[in-house]
């Protein structure tokens, strides 16, 4: 059966960076992950690149510490997601629950979140190569990067994510890339990984209370995200 669907007209007034588009359809049922998207629009302009690119400078040095925290917060969520991923849908009630919850969670009033759809449509979008795709190819130094420091994590050393499915995202395997795909970045004081220190792509548990639970193991690097 056919998703419901609802077409909006997106119109970034051009003074303060953005730019006009067309008519997009949008998922009724991700309607949460579009409010909190980073569109592909734009290019290398577009704001997917821009907290991309900038969280790789942070990463590298090239932004000061605590410059770094203030871009685009201390710590936010990377989420690579797609309008048709049944995945997707399923976790929105946790994510939800986690960010409507944050202050119980982790004491943090504000948990930032930016979506990334792999499945937008841009005028960047070709025959050969999806809007996605170009975005992926531009910003490999990121994934490299990302992906070297999660080596490192208790997540993956324990077994709770692969090195086949690490490998897909530091090798930019286009084909294979997952949805979703969950980016944590810490810029705090005491991250154990300054920058990207977690990936993963499910949520665990059974319940939204549960899968939530998980978020919040990740936000603090403790249960399985901790040593």
């Amino acid at each position: 059966m056919r998703p419901n669907r609802l077409s909006i007209l997106i119109i970034c007034p051009l003074l303060l960076g953005g730019c006009f588009t067309d008519i997009k359809d949008i998922d009724l049922g991700n309607i949460y992950y579009h409010n909190h998207q980073a569109y592909l629009l734009g290019g290398e302009f577009s704001r997917a690149d821009d907290i991309t690119r900038d969280t790789l400078r942070a990463m590298n040095g090239e932004i000061e510490k605590d410059i770094a925290k203030k871009i685009n917060g201390e710590k936010y969520f990377i989420i690579y997601v797609s309008d048709m991923c049944s995945m997707c849908k399923e976790n929105i009630s946790a994510i939800s629950y986690f960010e409507s919850n944050a202050k119980d969670y982790v004491q943090d009033n504000n948990i930032n979140i930016f979506c990334i759809f792999a499945d937008e449509e841009t005028d960047e979008t070709t025959s050969e190569q999806s809007a996605f795709v170009q975005y992926l190819n531009r910003n490999k130094d990121f994934f490299k990067k990302s992906v070297e420091q999660v080596y490192e994590s208790p997540f993956y050393l324990n077994g709770h994510i692969s090195k086949d499915d690490l490998e897909v995202i530091e090798k930019i395997d286009k084909d294979n890339f997952l949805t979703p795909t969950f980016f944590f970045v810490d810029f705090s004081d005491n991250s154990p990984r300054f920058g990207v220190s977690e990936i993963f792509n499910k949520l665990e548990g059974e319940t939204t209370a549960e899968k939530a639970s998980f978020l919040k193991d990740c936000y603090t690097h403790s249960g399985k995200f901790g040593n």
